[in-house]
């Protein structure tokens, strides 16, 4: 627990910074008696040496507004043996921020970079003396790009892929994106320290045809920087700011370099990764491009109306059901006659992937069939179309892509308890998601259903797929517990729409189930370094639980070393307390399994407020 500051600082001058326009109102609105006092010190995570110049600030959590920071007095700069003061605040729960160029963000509380912080509670006067906040220096990575000549390839885009784990699987996330100089040569800086990947994308996509000859390139009239193009038959191959350029054409087929992941891969999963701590420069870090043959892939895209012009056709690949790469994929446009041409796709197997946004529709309302009002248009209608693609040496023409509805799913709110059921207007506030198990395309978000005053919702057209069914938010006083359909719960198995679902319940109860405890270290004093994690002793709930998942989860404890988990369903669990820095991957299957080896079980029943005293754990 944070102690008390000494009656004698010895700090050195801080300076003061002029505070945002938003600080005088939040005086304004800030307790009379304002008589708390913080003194700290910010430092290199690393070394624990001081870092002055840090620019530091707090953040008052305002209950009126939910979780939102409201910015208590000026920003100041440390001293030059990194301290910094702190007078006149409010009580309140706090958080302190540190940032400085070269360092990643740190917070009270942090033990890891870009991990968990702490709030920091003041009574009125207290007075806290031993506050720390760590920084970790950015790292970098640089190396030399080169073809299959040995030369080198100048301007072309170097991206680096941080890698973590979520939902149970390996998600490779993009950080930063640097282009080569005129020796080949690239350096990716202001890197959160961590485990990546780094590889230089195809960046080619498709359009309609242009009128220029074969293999000359063309500008094409939007972009900024201007996009290039060369003409390949009827169809032109873009080449987006800072691609490759292929060689040159023959007999309208071309071979392009695709993305190539360090040393020379083109699938993630054979690259290796290159893991850098604070402050690291790790050079050498090469990549070679070769080029590969390609095949021409071309069809039509149309709905039940005709044609679709100017459709947007995606290739996604296929067979990453266990990994989530953010690296953008090939699209082709479809001309005024629906037509749509892939001019040079890499062998491999693909997912033509159509997705088009209608207008905003407007739903009847109501449950009867010959109900005549209608909401606002706050729905967005979908047709979709998905096509499964082998392809090889050989071109694939005449595809026929239709596009088909969106799907919907339908059901009503159910309340369970001696609490009095939300107001209508309350109700139309709850959001019914539908949750994309595969969340790897941008085209995979959520979509938000809407619900009427009755209690009855129902979902926008989506495209068919695995859903999970969850709420954004419950209303006060009561706790999500399901989302029923045929007896299966929707919010922890997801459900294959392909049809129009109608008949789920979403069911509230005013049962609150939760675990609380304490967390103690192995001398017996109170853990402010741990976190603790929550999940299911059945290992196959470790994995494809979506982002926002009900039965896995994970608290910092608190500067005295508490703990809360609020909103648990009821069921069998494993609880464990270890220190946060070895926390980063907590979601990954092995760990987990580690993890049980030396966690505590506990069973929920609906309704339990469990209490649990924890000591901190080593998990191998």
């Amino acid at each position: 627990m944070a102690g008390r500051a000494p009656a004698c600082y010895g700090l050195a001058l801080l300076i003061a910074i002029s505070p945002g326009p938003d600080v005088a109102t939040t005086r304004a609105q800030a307790p009379a008696q304002n008589t708390g006092l913080v003194v700290g010190r910010v430092v290199d995570a690393a070394t624990e040496r001081p870092i002055a110049g840090a620019l530091v600030s707090v953040g008052l959590r305002s209950t009126a507004r939910g979780s939102n920071l409201i910015t208590v007095g000026p920003r100041i700069l440390t001293s030059s043996d990194g301290y910094f003061l702190f007078r006149d605040l409010p009580q309140g729960t706090l958080t302190i921020t540190a940032t400085k160029a070269g360092y990643v963000e740190g917070e009270f509380g942090r033990r890891r970079p870009d991990g968990p912080a702490q709030s920091l509670t003041l009574a009125e006067g207290d007075r806290v003396g031993d506050v720390v906040v760590r920084m970790w220096k950015h790292a970098a990575l640089s190396g030399t790009v080169s073809d299959e000549a040995g030369e080198p390839v100048v301007s072309v885009a170097v991206r680096a892929f941080r890698k973590s784990v979520m939902s149970g699987r390996r998600r490779f996330a993009a950080s930063a994106t640097v282009l080569t100089d005129d020796r080949g040569v690239y350096r990716i800086g202001s890197l959160i320290p961590g485990e990546y990947v780094v590889a230089v994308p195809a960046g080619l996509s498709a359009m309609a045809p242009f009128s220029a000859a074969l293999g000359q390139p063309v500008s094409l009239p939007w972009g900024s920087p201007p996009l290039n193009a060369i003409q390949l038959g009827e169809a032109a191959l873009v080449l987006t700011h800072g691609t490759a350029t292929p060689p040159p054409p023959a007999a309208d087929r071309v071979s392009v370099y695709p993305t190539t992941f360090h040393p020379s891969a083109t699938h993630v999963v054979e690259a290796p990764s290159v893991t850098i701590v604070s402050g690291e420069e790790r050079g050498a870090v090469d990549l070679q491009l070769n080029p590969v043959r390609t095949a021409r892939v071309s069809g039509f895209v149309s709905d039940h109306d005709g044609p679709l012009a100017a459709a947007q056709v995606q290739l996604l690949p296929a067979g990453m059901e266990e990994i989530a790469l953010d690296v953008e994929v090939p699209v082709a446009v479809a001309d005024r006659g629906g037509a749509f041409t892939f001019p040079a796709v890499p062998a491999g197997q693909y997912l033509l992937h159509v997705v088009r946004w209608g207008r905003s529709v407007g739903i009847a309302a109501g449950t009867g069939s010959d109900s005549r009002a209608m909401r606002p248009p706050n729905f967005v209608d979908v047709s979709w179309a998905h096509l499964l693609l082998n392809i090889g040496d050989s071109d694939i023409t005449g595809i026929a892509v239709t596009l088909q509805s969106g799907v919907r799913v339908s059901g009503s709110l159910a309340f369970e308890g001696a609490t009095e059921k939300p107001a209508a207007a309350r109700l139309q506030q709850v959001p019914v998601i539908l949750e994309p198990v595969e969340q790897f395309h941008t085209s995979n978000s959520p979509w938000q259903g809407r619900t009427e005053a009755d209690g009855q919702f129902t979902t926008s057209g989506v495209p068919a797929g695995k859903y999970f069914v969850r709420v954004g938010g419950s209303p006060p006083g009561w706790m999500f517990r399901s989302a029923t359909y045929n007896g299966v719960d929707l919010s922890e198995f997801p459900v294959d729409v392909q049809r129009d679902i109608s008949g789920v319940m979403i069911t509230f109860t005013d049962r609150w189930t939760g675990l609380r405890g304490t967390v103690r270290s192995r001398q017996g004093q109170p853990d402010a370094s741990a976190t603790v994690l929550v999940f299911p002793t059945d290992p196959e709930r470790w994995m494809g639980y979506g982002m926002n998942p009900r039965r896995i989860r994970s608290v910092r404890a608190s500067a005295n070393g508490e703990f809360g988990i609020t909103s648990l369903p009821a069921g069998l669990y494993h609880v464990v307390a270890i220190a946060d820095e070895s926390t980063a991957d907590w979601q990954d299957p092995r760990f987990l399994e580690a993890a049980a080896q030396v966690a505590t079980q506990v069973t929920l029943n609906e309704g339990d407020q469990r209490s649990i005293a924890l000591r901190t754990r080593e998990v191998r």
